[in-house]
C-alpha cells in the first residue's frame, strides 16, 4: 500500500512535451505582431490562429451586410501574456499530455486579439464586459423579479434565484460579452455595453 501511495505521487511521464524552438518559427513569425514589445524571457502566448481567421470572417460579414452584428460570449481576459491552456477529463482538470485524446482541451479566449481582429474600417467593436455586468444592463434582476412574482411554486422560485445567482455573482466575472456592429447601424453603444 505504502508503495502505490508513493507512485501515485510521483511525477507521470508523458508521451509528449512542451520545447522551446531553437529558432524563431513561422507560427511565431505570424503572431508576433500581437505580443508585446518587452515579454520576458520565458513568458508565455496563446493565439489562436483559427479564432483570429473566423473573428475576420465575422468582421467582413458585418461590414459587407448592413445590419449584421456580432456577440461573441467567452471566458477569458485581456491578457497578452498568459498560460491558461488546460485539460478537463470526467469535469477534474488533468495534465494536458495526460491519455491524449481522452480530455477536452480549453484555454481562455484572449479578447484584445479577438478585438484587433474584429477591428475593420467600418466595424465598431465593444467591450468587452463582465457576464455580470452585461445581464444587470440587460435587466436580469427585473426578469428573475418578474418570473418569481407569477410561479406559484416556493422551490421553482428559490431555484430561479439561485441560478441567476449562479450566473451573475459565481460566474460573473468568468465570462464576458464582446459586440461588433457595422458603421452604418446606430453610432449608439449597443445595449449592455454602457
Amino acid at each position: 500500500q505504502q508503495q502505490q501511495q508513493q507512485q501515485a505521487q510521483a511525477p507521470q511521464e508523458y508521451a509528449f512535451r512542451l520545447a522551446l524552438s531553437k529558432s524563431p518559427t513561422a507560427v511565431q513569425k505570424a503572431i508576433q505582431p500581437l505580443l508585446p514589445e518587452s515579454a520576458p524571457i520565458g513568458a508565455v502566448a496563446e493565439v489562436s490562429a483559427e479564432t483570429l481567421r473566423v473573428a475576420k470572417l465575422i468582421a467582413e460579414r458585418i461590414r459587407s451586410q448592413p445590419g449584421s452584428c456580432a456577440l461573441i460570449v467567452d471566458y477569458g481576459g485581456e491578457e497578452t501574456l498568459s498560460d491558461t491552456f488546460r485539460a478537463f477529463r470526467k469535469h477534474k482538470q488533468v495534465h494536458i499530455f495526460s491519455e491524449p485524446g481522452t480530455a477536452d482541451l480549453t484555454y481562455d479566449v484572449n479578447f484584445s486579439h479577438l478585438r484587433r481582429a474584429l477591428a475593420l474600417p467600418e466595424v465598431h467593436v465593444h467591450g468587452p464586459v463582465t457576464q455580470a455586468s452585461f445581464l444587470r444592463a440587460m435587466g436580469v434582476a427585473e426578469r428573475t423579479a418578474s418570473l418569481c412574482a407569477r410561479v406559484k411554486d416556493p422551490a421553482t422560485v428559490r431555484q430561479l434565484q439561485q441560478g441567476v445567482k449562479t450566473i451573475v455573482e459565481d460566474m460573473g466575472t468568468r465570462f464576458k460579452f464582446m459586440a461588433a456592429v457595422g458603421s452604418q447601424q446606430s453610432a449608439d453603444t449597443p445595449a449592455g455595453f454602457s
